[in-house]
């Protein structure tokens, strides 16, 4: 990957816990100008979710994120770094991970 994609994540649900992602752009301030909620995704198949407005632990516990390539929800794998840089997913069908059983 050559540069960074941000994928704008919409609500799916009544309650705002399901977001799923759309088209990526190129263009940081594009999506954060428009969308409360985007995926910023430097390593192919790793995305941070960003936002908009300041977010706590609690506040992001609510979500789910759906995997831009294979729509399934992903796995969250750290936690956040600030109040608008949350926690970082992966797919784990996507990312080559095997499903735990």
């Amino acid at each position: 990957m050559k540069s960074i994609h941000y994928h704008p994540l919409v609500c799916n649900d009544d309650e705002g816990i399901e977001q799923v992602p759309l088209f990526f752009t190129e263009d940081r301030q594009a999506v954060s100008d428009r969308h409360d909620l985007f995926l910023e995704e430097i390593v192919p198949h790793y995305y941070r979710l960003c936002t908009k407005y300041p977010h706590t632990a609690a506040d992001e516990v609510k979500y789910r994120i759906r995997c831009p390539l294979c729509g399934r929800t992903m796995k969250d794998i750290s936690r956040l770094i600030d109040k608008h840089k949350l926690s970082l997913y992966c797919c784990e069908n996507c990312s080559g991970k095997e499903n735990e059983q």
